[in-house]
């Protein structure tokens, strides 16, 4: 199952709280992410940053954040 979450305006705080998911663990998870379809974004992080505990500390930084290239729909990155 997956679950999406969208803060905007005043809900948008570095707390990253939101209504229907957790908020991501400050510590890191155990697991391996492999990208399985679809290509990592050349602007963004690697894949590394799903799990590594930390989060921006500013509105844009899309170095601290793993996303697929636009160019592509269906992408897919598996967890284990």
């Amino acid at each position: 199952m997956v679950v999406t979450g969208h803060n905007s305006g005043d809900d948008a705080t570095s707390a990253f709280h939101f209504r229907h998911v957790p908020s991501p663990s400050k510590t890191g998870t155990a697991g391996k992410f492999t990208i399985v379809d679809g290509e990592m974004d050349g602007n963004g992080g690697d894949v590394e940053k799903l799990n590594d505990g930390r989060m921006p500390t500013e509105e844009d930084q899309p170095e601290e954040n793993f996303f697929f290239t636009p160019k592509r729909r269906g992408a897919v990155c598996d967890w284990t």
